[in-house]
């Protein structure tokens, strides 16, 4: 079976979807403004994992999905 095809399981039509992988980096103000939590939420909301941590080039997002 192609990844990105449904397939049918007593009744019910389960689509599987490729996930992909970015990497993004956010520079600017974003230390003291919640942003990395902002990020963990939104990651938990969409079903996505990954990591985000701050560099001195501001914040590097590694995101899956």
């Amino acid at each position: 079976m192609d990844r990105g095809q449904g397939f049918e399981k007593k009744g019910f039509v389960v689509v599987s979807r490729p996930s992909s992988r970015r990497i993004v980096r956010i520079q600017g103000i974003v230390q003291g403004v919640g942003f990395r939590p902002f990020i963990h939420r939104l990651a938990i909301e969409l079903g996505l994992s990954g990591s985000v941590c701050n560099d001195a080039g501001g914040v590097l997002v590694d995101v899956e999905g």
